[in-house]
């Protein structure tokens, strides 16, 4: 560890480096994927998920404006800007004002995020499908020499009603490296104010490190399924299981998780709460059946 001022200077200056480049890296690897496997499919669709595409599309540009801002990463260093200029050219030539009032109007969800309702708006909601493009997204987002996107989503998981219904809700969790934690911090605040189900906010508020005051409680009997595709630089060749953590266990104690892990499996601390993937699924189950 560094032990002098000077040497300390250093090693934030070298790690504020490191994250610029990372992040830049990592917004050109989903600008990639958004140009190969969206763009060519939003010709094929109409109506209200053409709409909601596009303004996912801009979304998307917000969301990497942020990544950018946090680490201190210049738009011209990216292709963000050509994606702006595209999608201003193809969807709102001459409504400049409707384009920025759009974009004004949207709080950013992480990028992976975002990239997971992309996928579901074109694969209207097909389980097998959507799992090859989330492993997809994941193998193609990495950087160079197979480094682990720091943008990315490890962890995504599927809350599903057990009365045998086919609807299935999806959430990623808040994916980054730790040193980009005040971009996570930003992000799950950005969830909790906009997309976050109240019950769910008010138990995540309710939190004090091992204790939770105030749990979820569901309508109806619902599972959850969690798995992933990565950890650190190694690529699965398929997703892995993973059982949730004690908080959630505590926050949703109606869920049924499989898999499961007894109570003493515990959290990771190096993350803020609301990182997990569970609280955007539950909440979108929520939202669907107030």
């Amino acid at each position: 560890m560094p032990k002098t001022k000077e040497e300390r200077t250093e090693r934030r200056a070298r790690q504020q480096q490191l994250r610029k480049s990372r992040n830049s890296q990592g917004c050109d690897k989903l600008i990639g994927i958004y140009e190969t496997h969206i763009v060519p499919r939003m010709n094929d669709i109409d109506g209200e998920r053409r709409k909601e595409l596009i303004k996912h599309s801009l979304e998307l540009v917000k969301t990497l404006e942020t990544v950018l801002r946090c680490s201190d990463a210049s738009i011209k260093e990216t292709r963000l800007q050509e994606l702006s200029d595209l999608l201003r050219e193809r969807y709102y030539k001459n409504k400049e004002e409707e384009m920025e009032g759009v974009k004004r109007s949207i709080t950013p969800r992480p990028p992976f995020t975002v990239i997971l309702e992309m996928g579901q708006r074109t694969l209207q909601g097909n389980e097998q499908n959507l799992q090859q493009w989330l492993q997809t997204v994941y193998r193609e987002s990495r950087l160079q020499n197979n480094k682990e996107n720091p943008l990315s989503a490890r962890v995504f998981c599927r809350v599903y009603r057990q009365a045998g219904s086919e609807r299935k809700y999806w959430g990623a969790n808040v994916g980054a490296f730790r040193f980009n934690k005040p971009l996570v911090n930003q992000y799950v605040e950005n969830l909790k104010q906009a997309h976050f189900h109240k019950d769910v906010n008010d138990a995540l508020n309710s939190v004090q490190n091992d204790t939770i005051t105030q749990t979820v409680d569901l309508p109806e009997r619902v599972g959850c399924s969690a798995f992933k595709y990565g950890d650190g630089n190694n690529v699965f060749k398929n997703f892995k299981t993973v059982a949730p953590c004690k908080r959630c266990k505590l926050m949703y104690p109606g869920v049924i998780f499989d898999p499961d892990h007894p109570s003493t499996f515990r959290y990771d601390k190096l993350y803020p709460w609301g990182r997990c993937a569970e609280h955007y699924a539950v909440s979108k189950f929520l939202h669907d059946t107030d």
